[in-house]
């Protein structure tokens, strides 16, 4: 072998390495908020559910809208619902109207501090009778981390996994459920991608919960859920979010399924 075909060989495969160098250096995700920062994200959500035959399907269309202040530990951060638009079921009667619902759950103010990991350090909520349950699903989703996504302290190669909890408590509080002894459910994230400056992360939500409704009611929810974060590496801030998952919820000898579907995404 010759030393310019040589040359051109070792030339080629230093150009490789040093290629393949940037997919090898373990990852470190951290959100980076910066106060004075307005954040908005377009949330598409379609439940599809049925109970014992009847139709309870349901659509949820809004914008989140984040405005950000410096804490004295971490960022804060207010969270408000914009540009609410429901459908509802038709055939069942209900106590409220669309209006008024979609009024009350505007009304909602959320603030979280959260960490440069996006665990949420403290939750406060502002909100009216009718949207106590709503804010309390929104404070649960926040104890999990920024927009359900909380980052470990370890540098992550492509295939790590890590792992948070969604603490269900406040909720099933909020619906008049007492909850049981398992009081949160496990999330298992994997860091599947990287690629051109954005993390793919996949989520998973899966368990079950026992609780205790009104009057000694027994109840249990069974969720499988799995979630997809594309991920802005530079900021840490989630761009595109998408679920799928089921819930099962049987209670009072009655069964409710669910099939959800939800689009989250930076404006």
């Amino acid at each position: 072998m010759d030393m310019k075909r040589a040359a051109l060989i070792f030339s080629v495969l230093a150009s490789s390495l040093a290629l393949a160098a940037p997919a090898q250096t373990p990852l470190s995700l951290r959100l980076k908020l910066q106060p004075d920062q307005a954040l908005n994200y377009g949330v598409k959500t379609q439940i599809a559910q049925d109970m014992m035959g009847t139709d309870l399907s349901q659509t949820v269309d809004m914008t989140m809208s984040i405005k950000t202040a410096k804490a004295e530990k971490g960022t804060q951060a207010l969270v408000q619902m914009t540009n609410v638009k429901l459908t509802l079921p038709e055939n069942v009667p209900l106590p409220f109207t669309v209006e008024d619902l979609t009024k009350s759950i505007e009304s909602v103010k959320t603030t979280i501090v959260y960490s440069d990991l996006g665990k949420a350090l403290e939750t406060k909520i502002e909100a009216d009778d009718m949207a106590k349950m709503f804010s309390a699903l929104s404070s649960g989703s926040a104890n999990v981390g920024f927009l359900g996504l909380e980052y470990p302290e370890k540098a992550l190669n492509i295939g790590d996994t890590w792992s948070a909890e969604i603490n269900l408590t406040e909720a099933l509080t909020a619906a008049g459920a007492t909850p049981g002894p398992k009081k949160a459910l496990p999330v298992a994230y994997t860091l599947t991608k990287v690629e051109n400056g954005v993390a793919t992360i996949k989520a998973v939500i899966k368990g079950t919960m026992e609780t205790q409704g009104p009057g000694g009611m027994s109840a249990n929810l069974d969720t499988d859920t799995e979630s997809e974060y594309l991920v802005d590496i530079a900021t840490g801030l989630p761009t595109t979010i998408t679920t799928k998952g089921t819930n099962k919820i049987d209670f009072g000898g009655m069964t409710l399924d669910q099939k959800v579907s939800s689009t989250i995404t930076k404006a």
